[in-house]
């Protein structure tokens, strides 16, 4: 995805309050990608439903989802990083430790923002998020957590 293109954010923010979940989602997910922190913020600010909707989903894809793209910073813990997942052999039976490339490793989010400095927008979304709890108008009203469960299947939390 080239960044350097400006963002349609009213049609993309139109399309996130599709039911279809899978254009919903794929739509918030190029919104947490792309779109100020600001715009998102609006978006949980709004009115509608379906928007407050759209900027929720935006932002905790924003705050919990890792840019695959981008190292993690420097003071990210890392775990397993010189394990055999980091040697690999080519087409060919070119064989290489990409530890030695770089840092590597695994990490876990609660561990990223154990160690990291919020920005002022991860302070703003945070504050959006923080505010959605409690939203006198529910986004999920009249809706079930687990679809299924009008189909006669057991919700999750009735199996134990």
């Amino acid at each position: 995805m080239d960044h350097a293109d400006s963002l349609p954010f009213d049609a993309v923010a139109e399309t996130a309050r599709e039911e279809h979940t899978f254009v919903r989602q794929t739509a918030a997910f190029l919104l947490a990608r792309r779109a100020t922190a600001k715009q998102i913020n609006g978006l949980c600010e709004s009115s509608e439903t379906t928007l407050r909707r759209a900027g929720i989903v935006a932002a905790g894809f924003r705050l919990t989802v890792p840019e695959w793209d981008k190292a993690p910073e420097a003071s990210t813990p890392l775990a397993d990083g010189r394990s055999a997942a980091y040697r690999v052999t080519y087409a060919g039976g070119v064989k290489e430790d990409l530890s030695k490339l770089g840092r590597t490793g695994n990490f876990r989010v609660a561990e990223w923002w154990a160690k990291h400095e919020a920005s002022e927008d991860e302070k703003l979304l945070v504050g959006s998020l923080t505010r959605r709890l409690y939203d006198a108008r529910p986004i999920w009203r009249g809706r079930r957590p687990f679809p299924s469960a009008s189909r006669g299947q057991v919700e999750p939390s009735a199996r134990r």
